[in-house]
């Protein structure tokens, strides 16, 4: 990692991520770093891990960090985390036991992965030195001050706080299982999309976002198309996952790396658990849903339905539309009536009634790749590109559904917004986007 990440990561934390490391055993410095930031011998320490077995070169890196602490004269405590079927779930039971669990502790170190790192991101109070040891390259949300947490059923993104270190251990991530690191790269693919629905929202609420902003994430995550092996991959894949979740942090929101694209990965997410079942990684589901959000922005530029008549505003029916999208999975309304609130407050957001200011349309178009562009990085490590490919697959009534609902779930303004707006939201519309993602190789 070279120095100037090291600073940007500085820099864009405000001077609280003061540790950035990847490099060969970092995990063995864990001590060191803690001294270093002022924690003295002796103190208690609390070790927060996912349960998954993370394997590096000599042994296991939970087991391996513990030890580390140990021998540099901590004394620490591993709470046990609730663990169900769904993994790791940062519902507000989970977090509230965490917290507890990490009282009075002088520091706090997270083993794993985004989901416990994002965890340890929401107990760790004020003044307590958060330590994040990352133990694969799955997901951009390691270097960055916020956390994805489950509100009555709902996935919301939250400010938390910056880790004061980030340490990579590279020997782990060289032995992360393949599906962590393709879910890495589906993550970060999601820039191809991300950011044009990022410009977008931001013309309609009446603000304007910066593009230059993106310009680092978008160069870093060019180097991915070579694929899984070439040379200095693993390094590449690290410095987009970095670039991206300090970009994140710096702007104080995952908007600019979180569009339509993670909106359907936290609606498969939000399904599967109301219903019982499992699904994929996060990333894994970001990737494929980037194809098929790459595929609606095409339909909608090539059909001209990127615009906004003056004095548009939502359909009177629109807590009618979530509440029905949601009792598909959720009959006792609990979900719908989360999405719905979060719904309304997008509406309140919306500033779009006097159309779309010139030059926003090709600032958008600047930020988008093509579905094939996406297919082909998603390809070259090994990802998958179609719903019915991820583990368990997800079938063609649900991805159909998933897709329909991106609009009534989230707070965030996204292109399918404007579209529902403009009375575009339409079956026939999801019926082009599904064919134009097939045919580029991707989609359901």
């Amino acid at each position: 990692m070279t120095a100037a990440l090291q600073a940007y990561a500085f820099e864009a934390s405000g001077g609280k991520l003061r540790v950035l490391r990847y490099e060969a055993d970092v995990r063995l410095a864990v001590g060191r770093v803690l001294r270093d930031l002022g924690v003295p011998d002796g103190a208690d320490v609390a070790l927060l891990a996912d349960g998954a077995q993370k394997l590096t070169s000599t042994g296991e890196l939970g087991e391996e960090v513990t030890a580390a602490l140990a021998a540099g004269g901590y004394l620490v405590r591993r709470p046990a985390l609730e663990i169900g079927g769904h993994g790791l779930v940062l519902d507000e039971a989970t977090v509230a036991s965490a917290a507890s669990a990490v009282d009075g502790a002088r520091a706090v170190v997270t083993v794993g992965s985004g989901t416990v790192t994002d965890l340890g991101k929401a107990v760790a109070p004020a003044g307590v030195l958060l330590v994040a040891v990352q133990s694969a390259p799955s997901v951009n949300g390691f270097a960055d001050s916020l956390s994805v947490l489950v509100r009555g059923g709902a996935k919301s993104t939250t400010p938390t706080r910056w880790p004061d270190a980030l340490l990579i251990d590279a020997d782990a991530l060289d032995r992360s299982p393949a599906r962590l690191v393709a879910a890495g790269v589906g993550d970060a693919v999601a820039i191809g999309c991300s950011g044009a629905d990022w410009l977008l929202a931001s013309a309609l609420q009446g603000t304007r976002a910066d593009a230059a902003a993106l310009v680092p994430i978008r160069d870093a995550v060019a180097r991915l198309a070579a694929g899984a092996h070439a040379p200095g991959a693993m390094p590449a894949l690290v410095d987009a996952l970095t670039v991206g979740g300090l970009i994140i942090g710096a702007l104080g929101t995952t908007a600019p790396l979180s569009g339509n694209e993670h909106l359907l990965s936290h609606i498969l997410d939000m399904s599967a658990m109301a219903q019982d079942q499992p699904h994929d990684l996060h990333g894994a589901q970001v990737g494929v849903a980037t194809v098929l959000s790459a595929a609606l922005w095409d339909v909608a530029l090539s059909e001209g339905l990127v615009r906004l008549a003056p004095g548009s505003v939502y359909p009177d029916d629109l807590e009618e539309r979530v509440s029905e999208v949601w009792s598909r999975v959720d009959a006792s309304g609990r979900l719908g009536a989360t999405c719905a609130a979060n719904v309304e407050r997008k509406r309140a957001l919306w500033q779009g009634g006097d159309g779309l200011a010139p030059g926003v349309l090709a600032e958008v178009r600047a930020q988008l790749v093509t579905p094939e562009a996406v297919v082909g990085t998603l390809r070259a490590w090994g990802a998958p590109t179609r719903l019915r490919e991820l583990t368990p697959p997800v079938d063609a009534e649900t991805a159909r559904w998933a897709l329909s609902a991106l609009p009534f779930m989230r707070d965030r303004l996204t292109l399918a917004d404007l579209l529902v707006v403009g009375g575009a939201w339409t079956d026939e519309f999801l019926d082009k986007v599904i064919d134009r993602a097939d045919a580029a190789g991707g989609g359901l």
